[in-house]
């Protein structure tokens, strides 16, 4: 009796208090201060065995910080990561689904190339986009270093081998004049070939496209 005395006491809650009182919220839980199951005798919608709820306010219901209380608006099965519950070191714990107005979005979804975060991870697109290369020509073929996106706009294309990107009419397999006497083939890395000497010495001459024919 002694050491409940002693404990009562340093609790806050004297002898005459838990005789008088030790429900003091009226949540029919008496205070642990008291020997009972209300972690928070102040507060009549807390206390063990209450249904914990997703709130904004991340409030303990239950008196169990490891809850945090379900709320799983698109049916996905993975709670609302708004739902939380303050841990004893202060730090929230936390349902995982970052958008619960999206079934296809969840921490086991498949990423996907839209700009959204798929799996809940924080990042967007990644190990799922494409590298893209400027087209200035429009020819379908671009050049220059790669950019990543998923989708492929206008001056944009996925491929990146084009030999002059300033005319349309060159591209890979394009041929060119080299000299008057020999050509040069685009080749699929987007590199012109070595000059090839046109068959029978013929001439080489440039069509007003700029691409090249052995006469």
């Amino acid at each position: 009796m002694r050491w409940l005395a002693l404990a009562v006491l340093l609790s806050g809650c004297t002898q005459d208090q838990c005789s008088l009182a030790p429900d003091q919220d009226g949540d029919g839980h008496n205070a642990v201060e008291c020997g009972g199951d209300d972690c928070d005798d102040t507060d009549a919608n807390r206390y063990p065995g209450n249904n914990e709820i997703c709130d904004g306010g991340n409030h303990d219901e239950d008196c169990d910080l490891t809850t945090f209380g379900f709320r799983d608006d698109d049916a996905d099965t993975y709670v609302d990561q708004l739902c939380c519950n303050i841990q004893a070191d202060g730090t929230p714990r936390c349902g995982n689904d970052c958008n619960d107005h999206a079934q296809s979005i969840h921490p086991d979804a498949t990423e996907a190339c839209n700009g959204i975060d798929d799996n809940c991870n924080g990042l967007t697109d990644e190990g799922v986009q494409m590298s893209l290369y400027a087209d200035a020509d429009h020819d379908g073929y671009g050049t220059g270093a790669a950019v990543q996106g998923c989708f492929v706009t206008q001056g944009m294309s996925f491929l990146g081998n084009d030999c002059d990107d300033a005319n349309p009419a060159i591209g890979p397999g394009s041929m060119i004049c080299a000299s008057p006497t020999a050509y040069q083939i685009c080749d699929q890395q987007g590199q012109f070939g070595l000059k090839i000497a046109c068959p029978n010495q013929a001439a080489c001459r440039t069509e007003p496209n700029g691409t090249g024919v052995c006469l």
